[in-house]
């Protein structure tokens, strides 16, 4: 680890790699606030780590989670308080429990790619995501859709009685009307619990109206395998 100045006294560690891309004609801003360090580029986070809150047991959230994975959901939003030792061995955990809940891997993929310098962001993911047998995209995708879960605190209630899919949190977040798209999902998921991504599609697709502009195109870049806009020729 290695000493950055924050101006004037004040000094923050950070690790070789984060140190060195600080240099340069397009340095990270670094600083801290009372629960995280950070390092941002162009504006954006793109290194976070948190502080262990105190009295924090990491062994004990390990042993608690492979004794009780019915309390996994809960449990994964504290992700970002483990270090990195502490992440691999909640890794562990899920390819032995074969979890498959998105909403968990969601965590574990940000915490992860959060932590490190941003060119091996993409390489540091693809790997964690193999683990899972889940493409680069997918970890991308999940990453996504839980952002649109916390921009959206109502939908938090229809995601705490049946976990909403990313394809659907994906959907509301490409729509023209993101708030009337919301409603429309939670009306229908409310009388049918099996109500399809498909059919979601569809009736967004019928629902375009003058307070429903239509949704903006988007594509996963085979490059980043994250969505971007797709943007129309002038």
């Amino acid at each position: 680890m290695i000493s950055r100045s924050l101006g004037g006294t004040e000094t923050i560690l950070l690790c070789v790699e984060c140190h060195t891309l600080t240099e340069g004609s397009d340095p990270l801003v670094v600083g801290k606030t009372d629960d995280y360090v950070f390092a941002m580029r162009r504006g954006e986070v793109v290194v976070k780590r948190w502080f262990q809150p105190k009295g924090w047991d990491e062994g004990l959230f390990v042993r608690q989670l492979e004794q009780a994975p019915e309390k996994l959901r809960q449990a994964s939003i504290q992700f970002r308080f483990l270090s990195d030792e502490g992440l691999k061995a909640v890794a562990d955990t899920l390819l032995d429990m074969d979890a498959s809940n998105w909403f968990c891997l969601a965590h574990l993929f940000r915490e992860a790619i959060m932590r490190s310098p941003y060119g091996s962001r993409s390489e540091k993911l693809e790997a964690i995501a193999r683990d899972f047998d889940l493409k680069r995209s997918a970890a991308h995708k999940y990453i996504a859709a839980l952002k649109v879960l916390e921009e959206h605190p109502e939908l938090q209630e229809v995601h705490d009685h049946g976990q909403v899919s990313p394809d659907a949190l994906l959907l509301i977040k490409t729509a023209g009307d993101p708030e009337a798209a919301i409603a429309l999902y939670t009306d229908r998921t409310a009388v049918n619990p099996n109500y399809s991504i498909a059919s979601f599609r569809q009736e967004l697709k019928q629902s375009v109206t003058d307070s429903m502009e239509p949704p903006p195109l988007h594509h996963a870049c085979p490059s980043c395998g994250q969505w971007h806009l797709v943007k129309e020729a002038p």
